[in-house]
């Protein structure tokens, strides 16, 4: 059981470290400014690098078991992130965010006020700005989550089942 845990944990580790450096990538080199939502859809990403290095560094199985276990949490909430983004781009709902951010705005001159807002990008949660094959980031990160959560919910059912297993035969 130890070596799936680890397997599954180098799993997320990679797709993890991938899915960062593919956002990045289209953020510094393509030029396109993430939105709000984008930003939030990152923070699992750089928890789950965080938690898989700790289950392939610990020893003791019944803390790798409850890492585990977090990382399908974190993965259901990067799911739910990715559905709602998702919504917001397809006009399903609107969003309860502002996409851009001028309330930290501290200047009383009018000139460097209107200079500030004209540099200042805005990425709109509403308006896709990249897409591959007619998906949306937010729409490939949905399938990416819930395809990860469903392997980390089939690996701590079958975990579940042996620990159940051997307490029965005791």
């Amino acid at each position: 059981m130890n070596f799936k845990i680890n397997i599954f944990a180098l799993l997320i580790l990679s797709i993890s470290i991938i899915t960062i450096s593919v956002v990045f990538w289209i953020e510094f080199y393509e030029k396109i400014n993430p939105c709000e939502l984008c930003l939030y859809q990152r923070w699992p990403y750089y928890i789950l690098i965080f938690l898989s290095i700790i289950v392939l560094l610990i020893k003791n199985i019944k803390e790798k078991i409850f890492i585990s276990t977090l990382i399908s949490i974190i993965l259901s909430i990067s799911f739910l992130l990715a559905i709602y983004h998702t919504g917001i781009e397809r006009g399903i709902w609107s969003s309860i965010t502002t996409c851009s951010d001028f309330t930290k705005i501290s200047t009383g001159d009018i000139d460097e006020f209107k200079k500030i807002i004209l540099d200042t990008p805005i990425a709109r949660c509403d308006l896709v700005s990249w897409k591959f094959l007619d998906f949306s980031l937010s729409n490939m990160n949905a399938i990416l989550s819930l395809s990860l959560f469903v392997i980390s919910i089939m690996l701590n059912l079958e975990i579940l089942k042996k620990r159940g297993n051997k307490l029965n035969t005791k």
